[in-house]
């Protein structure tokens, strides 16, 4: 860390700090949810890449909004066909994509790791999915609704432009 202007800091050794949160359960749970909400706008900012132009008043309800998911391998977080109301940003894991044939069988088109938006298209289209996603190791993910994310754009328009350039790629 550099600073960039002049700065006063105050210190607590690492001892007795632990002591603290020990000693206060109250401090320590503001602790865990602040660090929580931390992790999650680091995550829509550096891992989604069409939220990292969105400005702090339009992420801080979409930050709230997001809803921890964890699948086991083989679980399916999406099918071919159903009408999506969520879309998932993929914290960790990999999962693959599917594509239903006409004899029935499905066809893998893509693996996907973390860092990924997921279902995107069907919220913004109001389509059907248009691929199967199933976990291929334990994943964890975070899950948005279309309520959520469509008030987040609204009125942050590079974020709007970056998720319609990303549908355009998808779609070739």
């Amino acid at each position: 860390v550099t600073a960039t202007t002049p700065v006063r800091l105050l210190r607590i050794d690492g001892a007795a700090f632990r002591q603290l949160l020990a000693d206060h359960p109250e401090l320590r749970e503001a602790f865990e949810q602040g660090q929580d909400y931390a992790e999650r706008v680091r995550f829509l900012k550096l891992a989604a890449t069409p939220f990292s132009s969105l400005p702090h008043e339009h992420l801080q309800p979409l930050v709230a909004a997001l809803r921890p998911l964890h699948l086991e391998p083989g679980e399916v977080v999406m099918r071919q066909g159903e009408t999506g109301d969520e879309c998932y940003l993929l914290r960790s894991g990999r999962v693959e994509v599917l594509l239903a044939q006409d004899d029935r069988s499905e066809r893998q088109i893509a693996t996907l790791g973390p860092g990924t938006l997921l279902g995107e298209t069907a919220l913004l289209t109001n389509s059907p999915r248009n691929a199967t996603v199933r976990a291929l190791e334990p994943c964890e993910l975070l899950a948005l609704g279309r309520d959520a994310l469509l008030s987040a754009l609204t009125g942050a328009e590079a974020t709007g432009r970056a998720l319609r350039e990303m549908l355009q790629l998808r779609a070739r």
